[in-house]
């Protein structure tokens, strides 16, 4: 992945919270599994129990289907 990678941005300046707590503060969370072996493909789970398979394209996040 890129230096660049928003969540690795993000990791390098903010403290780690536990993805329950970001839940519970409405901030989606994204995640990796190992039925999507696909490096740049994560699930992005919201505050409401939504699950999306995502794809970083190297700009943005594009929805792949609903699980």
């Amino acid at each position: 992945m890129q230096d660049d990678f928003p969540i690795e941005a993000g990791l390098m300046r903010d403290p780690i919270t536990a993805p329950k707590d970001l839940l519970k503060a409405g901030i989606d969370i994204y995640y990796g599994d190992d039925r999507y072996p696909d490096p740049d493909t994560f699930i992005k789970e919201s505050p409401d129990g939504t699950k999306t398979l995502v794809k970083y394209n190297g700009s943005d996040w594009d929805t792949i289907k609903t699980l």
